[in-house]
C-alpha cells in the first residue's frame, strides 16, 4: 500500500480547485492594476485624506512606490496569502485525521506500514500538493503581470513577496497538523481551518490598525513586512528564523504524538 501515491490521487481534484481559485484571484487583482495606475493622481489624493489607521492597514504610504506594480501588488497580496493559508490549514487538519473522522484508523494501522512511514508519506503528499500550488500560482502570476501591462519591475522583489506566500502556507500546514493531533474529536477539517486562518488574518489587520509591532510574533501574516520588501528589498530575518524554528517544532511534536498515541478501535 503506497500511502503517498494514494493521498496524492485522492486529493488531486481538491488541489486543482485550490490552484484555480488562487490563480483566479490573482487574475482579478491584476486586471484592476491598469485602471489603478491610470488614475494614480486621483487615488493618491484619496489616500492622503485617509485616517492614519486606514493607511496602516494597507501597509503603504505615498512614498512607498504605491503606484508602481510592486507597490500595488504588495497591498493586495495579503488577501492572496489568506486563501493560500486556508488551503494549507485544511490540508493540515485533514491529512492525519481523515481516518479518525471516518473511524478507519485501526484498519490503516494494520497494514504493513509503520506509523513513522505513514506520517511521512501522508505529510509528504500534502507538501507536494502545496509545492505544486506554489509553482503553478507563481508561474501564472508572472504571466498575468505581462498581460496586465505591469511594465518593468524588480523580479527579485516579486519573488520575495511569493516567498511570504510559501512561508505562510508551510507555517499554517505544520501548525494545523499539530492541532489535529491535539484535538480529540475533529469532525471536519474545514471549520477549524477557516476559523484559525481568518482569526490570525484579523489579528494581523488589528496589529496594523493600532501600529503594534509586537503582534507580528503572533501571526504568520505579519512575519514578513511587504513594505520593507518594496522599499528595501529585504526580509526581517529575525521573523524568518522564528517562523522556521516554529515549523520545525510543530513538525517534530506532531510526529512524536502521532507515532506514540493510542488509537481507539472503531465501534
Amino acid at each position: 500500500m503506497n500511502v503517498l501515491r494514494y493521498e496524492l490521487r485522492a486529493a488531486r481534484v481538491s488541489a486543482i480547485l485550490w490552484i484555480c481559485t488562487i490563480v483566479a484571484l490573482v487574475a482579478l487583482f491584476m486586471s484592476i492594476y491598469p485602471a489603478f495606475a491610470n488614475d494614480a493622481t486621483a487615488v493618491l489624493n484619496v489616500f492622503k485624506n485617509m485616517p492614519a489607521a486606514m493607511r496602516n492597514i494597507t501597509g503603504a504610504d505615498a512614498d512607498m512606490k504605491l503606484f508602481s506594480f510592486l507597490g500595488f501588488f504588495a497591498n493586495i497580496f495579503p488577501f492572496i496569502t489568506l486563501i493560500g493559508a486556508i488551503e494549507a490549514a485544511v490540508l493540515g487538519f485533514g491529512i492525519l485525521s481523515k481516518e479518525s473522522i471516518a473511524k478507519t484508523t485501526d484498519f490503516l494501522l494494520t497494514k504493513p506500514k509503520t506509523r513513522r512511514a505513514i506520517y511521512w508519506q501522508k505529510t509528504g503528499a500534502s507538501v507536494i500538493m502545496l509545492l505544486a500550488t506554489q509553482v503553478v500560482v507563481v508561474a501564472a502570476a508572472i504571466l498575468l503581470s505581462r498581460w496586465s501591462n505591469a511594465g518593468s519591475y524588480d523580479m527579485g522583489q516579486f519573488m520575495m513577496l511569493w516567498g511570504a506566500f510559501v512561508l505562510i502556507q508551510f507555517f499554517m500546514f505544520t501548525l494545523c497538523v499539530l492541532l489535529s493531533q491535539l484535538v480529540k474529536k475533529l469532525r471536519s477539517p474545514v471549520p477549524p481551518a477557516l476559523g484559525l486562518s481568518f482569526g490570525l488574518f484579523l489579528l494581523a489587520l488589528f496589529a496594523l490598525v493600532i501600529g503594534e509591532n509586537s503582534v507580528r510574533w503572533l501571526t504568520p501574516f505579519r512575519f514578513i513586512d511587504y513594505k520593507k520588501i518594496i522599499t528595501d528589498g529585504t526580509y526581517d530575518m529575525g521573523h524568518i528564523v522564528y517562523a522556521l524554528v516554529l515549523i520545525a517544532a510543530f513538525t517534530a511534536v506532531s510526529y512524536i504524538i502521532y507515532t506514540r498515541k493510542d488509537v481507539p478501535a472503531a465501534v
